[in-house]
């Protein structure tokens, strides 16, 4: 199919109708063996894709980060983290990556500073908090994985059809042109209104009740529009609009953004309520 011709709003409502989709096959059936390594794969290959625009934008900046070494490790890591658990596997992770990036540039020096730590930080940016849709989807009920995408999803859509329409007031000009004080209130209120009526719904599974789900939806929304402020910076820096060109989203990367931040969020949330 042919996108080049429809208009943003149009590209979005395709391209998220076909992630909704694919999405909820995937998660369907995480917990069914052999298909929970569809899930880890299709987890770890839309990370690797964040994380190749990421070192993307870093090249348009003059830096020249390892790009395949990471990219690769950072596919395997999250099938080691699903084998072994978080606590066993993140810290040899990054110290294992920090000397093989080293042994990597031991051959050119020039730069090597600034290089190393592009390369190192994107494992931290984007692989690390990713790393935590396992847990949250196999520690227990993958209803929470559908919870946290819903109310970031929420926030985004929110926080984009009222700036769209009712936006007036910039919320960070320097870094985003379109993002306005509308937009950020409503994507707030999306995604209260989400975690209360999901959490509603499903409360046998999620046993959370209405308060706990209304402060739980309004720290995501925050979150998450802090995730997009962070891209935004990032794209800012480099001078581009989008990560990539998918069509109706920019890259994988303007997909990933908030989800970057709410995913450790909501991790360590039920790690100490739960």
């Amino acid at each position: 199919m042919n996108l080049s011709g429809l208009n943003n709003f149009q590209q979005r409502t395709l391209m998220g109708i076909f992630a909704i989709c694919f999405s909820a096959l995937v998660i369907y059936f995480s917990h069914t063996p052999p298909f929970q390594y569809l899930f880890i794969a299709t987890v770890a290959i839309a990370q690797a894709a964040a994380l190749w625009e990421y070192y993307g934008l870093s090249k348009r900046k003059g830096f020249d980060p390892l790009v395949k070494l990471p990219v690769a490790a950072s596919v395997a890591y999250f099938f080691l983290y699903y084998a072994y658990g978080s606590e066993q596997i993140v810290v040899p992770f990054l110290l294992l990556m920090m000397v093989c990036a080293f042994i990597a540039t031991f051959t050119s020096y020039k730069q090597s500073i600034a290089n190393l730590a592009v390369t190192l930080f994107g494992l931290i940016y984007i692989t690390i908090p990713l790393g935590f849709l396992i847990d949250i989807t196999f520690s227990g009920s993958s209803l929470w994985l559908v919870y946290l995408l819903i109310t970031t999803k929420i926030t985004d859509m929110s926080a984009y059809f009222a700036g769209k329409t009712l936006g007036s007031h910039l919320l960070a000009p320097k870094l985003s042109p379109k993002k306005t004080v509308e937009g950020a209130v409503a994507g707030l209120v999306g995604s209260t209104l989400a975690s209360a009526v999901f959490a509603y719904c499903f409360y046998d599974m999620l046993q959370m009740g209405t308060q706990e789900a209304i402060i739980l939806g309004a720290c995501i929304g925050t979150v998450s529009q802090i995730g997009d402020l962070a891209e935004s910076l990032l794209k800012r820096d480099a001078e581009v609009k989008d990560s990539s060109s998918l069509p109706g989203f920019g890259g994988m990367l303007d997909m990933a953004d908030s989800l970057i931040f709410t995913t450790p969020f909501l991790y360590f949330w039920l790690r100490s309520s739960l």
